[in-house]
């Protein structure tokens, strides 16, 4: 790609983003016959950016991104552009080129001569909606250059859409010219036209397109129709299994669906939570499992079983869907694996890591960076990531393990002007515990993560005091462990996450019994089950065996100490570990 002439522009910023429909079925066809065609593309492209002022952001194959100050400019630019190619003289034996363009404008994220953020993600996800041989510009871009273009360049109306980032609908408008060649509109290929229930994401969705692939890949196979995406809570398994469904939605022409079934409490509760979900009109008397599994037995449409692995026998409900109809897929999402038949597993990794001396060049490469700046940079506009700036965030990231939601709490945090990257780290210190699932308990510290899985996963404790015998010998371990629940206990108090200070109010009393302090381990604990009374009373109801296992440890005649959650934060927090007094 030839540098831009032009000087990148700043501030506000109108995005011109470009594709040949079809190009890669094009190379398989034609192969080395197809070179002249897309340098003719190219040339084009080039001739009509430079005469409109635009600077060249990147190429990607035959997608062109490119980047203007002026709105109406960018809109000129692709009239010129769509126009030229529409004329151009192909190859006979080579269909003529449809391209797609798409115009949006908005305040992005500038780094290193490249544009991240919103508005960047939102054109691209327009230019997605295009059409062949169609130019698509935003309300937000038409507000900008209605009064300046002529008489003879109108703008169709399209209505609102939602896109495939899932984010609120938007407004588009088909652009109209006497030099194009007059077409019927055609509807943008969004959601629209599809049968769904995918929820509105209110922040974009950044990386895992290995992942995205990889997924879609097997959703296209008969002989996979459950997949399970496993992973700790906060590793981001729901945001996943949407944006999949809503990139491959054409496939499934009866719909995607989202069921959460985390308040289900069985198989039959399930059943009815789907019917809800997808709007199956039930029969009196009838029972849910079986009607579900009537209707999905004649249709094609993805199921995504979010937070099932707390049902009962969830792999037999599962089984019983699947086994009625041969065009049903599901996505199921769980902490830990379903051990379904014939299902395979995605275990999530987490985001990809700078390394510690990162640039930030090295940053922005990897996942977690990029999630970092571009929520940094949502919550303070003013965030500007430098080469000196790197460093301690690319050390903050891998201290949060690569966890998305624990990565997008601390961007949150500078919104706050007194807080910087290196006060984080300074505050939840290099063992963070990374906002892992509440009902097993692991920490994502590195050091700690094994000790406090095995202590959540113990169904008593008493049996659990016995199995630490060894463990008590490495004392450094279980100290890590606690300074990683701590740590997180701080930032979810300072945050306002009940949820999250009740999860690790409960992991530090597991750690707190480990240690035979059993005092503490009652406060802590009675706090945390408190919390998760209005939270997950099954979650709740698991607190209750381990205080009854503490009761045992004390003896029966023994009052243990009920503190409120703030006093529990206090315990937990303090400069030292006092044993508690009843």
């Amino acid at each position: 790609m030839t540098a831009s002439p032009h000087k990148p522009p700043e501030g506000i910023v109108t995005f011109l983003f470009t594709d040949i429909v079809g190009s890669t079925d094009m190379w398989e066809t034609h192969g080395d016959a197809f070179l002249p065609v897309l340098q003719a593309h190219n040339a084009i492209m080039a001739d009509a950016i430079e005469r409109n002022g635009g600077h060249l952001m990147k190429t990607e194959g035959d997608s062109y991104k490119v980047a203007f100050s002026d709105p109406a400019a960018a809109v000129r630019c692709a009239i010129v552009a769509q126009a030229a190619l529409q004329r151009y003289p192909w190859p006979a034996d080579i269909d003529r080129l449809q391209v797609r363009m798409a115009v949006h404008t908005g305040k992005p994220f500038a780094q290193g001569g490249d544009y991240f953020g919103p508005p960047v993600n939102r054109t691209a996800r327009m230019m997605s909606a295009c059409n062949g041989g169609q130019i698509l510009i935003s309300e937000d871009t038409l507000d900008l250059v209605e009064h300046r273009m002529g008489k003879d360049t109108r703008f169709v109306d399209q209505g609102y859409h939602r896109l495939r980032d899932l984010d609120e609908p938007i407004r588009m408008f088909q652009v109209d010219h006497p030099a194009l060649e007059v077409s019927r509109p055609q509807p943008p290929r969004s959601l629209n036209g599809h049968a769904h229930n995918l929820p509105i994401q209110r922040t974009s969705f950044i990386g895992r397109q290995e992942q995205i692939e990889h997924i879609a890949a097997l959703l296209s196979r008969a002989d996979a129709p459950c997949l399970q995406i496993s992973g700790p809570s906060g590793i981001g398994k729901t945001r996943l299994s949407l944006q999949v469904a809503a990139e491959r939605v054409d496939w499934f022409p009866d719909g995607v669906w989202y069921v959460r079934l985390s308040e289900s409490s069985d198989a039959e509760e399930a059943a009815a939570e789907v019917a809800r979900a997808v709007g199956i009109e039930m029969r009196e008397g009838a029972a849910a499992t079986q009607v579900v599994r009537e209707w999905v037995s004649k249709r094609s449409c993805l199921l995504i079983l979010d937070d099932c692995g707390r049902i009962p026998e969830v792999s037999r409900f599962i089984h019983e869907l699947l086994s009625g109809s041969t065009n049903l897929r599901c996505l199921a999402t769980t902490a830990e694996s379903l051990k379904i038949e014939n299902a395979e597993e995605i275990p999530l990794p987490e985001l990809s890591l700078p390394p510690a001396d990162a640039g930030a060049e090295d940053v922005m490469a990897s996942e977690a960076g990029r999630l970092f700046a571009e929520r940094a940079h949502e919550a303070r506009p003013d965030f500007r990531l430098t080469d000196r700036r790197a460093k301690p965030i690319a050390r903050l990231l891998q201290s949060l393990g690569g966890m998305p939601a624990a990565i997008e709490r601390a961007a949150e945090m500078l919104r706050s002007q007194e807080v910087t990257p290196t006060a984080i780290l300074s505050a939840i210190g290099a063992q963070l515990s990374t906002a892992s699932a509440e009902e097993t308990g692991h920490s994502a510290a590195t050091h700690g993560r094994g000790l406090l899985g095995k202590l959540a996963e113990s169904r008593g404790m008493a049996s659990l005091l016995e199995t630490m015998g060894a463990a008590l010998a490495d004392r450094r371990a279980l100290t890590e462990a606690e300074h990683a629940a701590r740590d997180a206990l701080t930032i979810y108090d300072r945050l306002g996450d009940r949820e999250g200070v009740a999860s690790s109010l409960r992991r530090l009393g597991l750690v707190a019994a480990a240690q035979r302090n059993h005092e503490k381990a009652a406060a802590l604990l009675h706090a945390a089950r408190d919390a998760y009374l209005e939270l997950d009373k099954r979650i709740a109801a698991r607190i209750d065996s381990e205080l009854e296992a503490i009761r045992e440890a004390l003896g029966a005649h023994v009052e243990l100490p009920t503190p409120t959650l703030a006093q529990a934060v206090a315990l937990a927090t303090g400069p030292t570990s006092p044993r508690m007094e009843n």
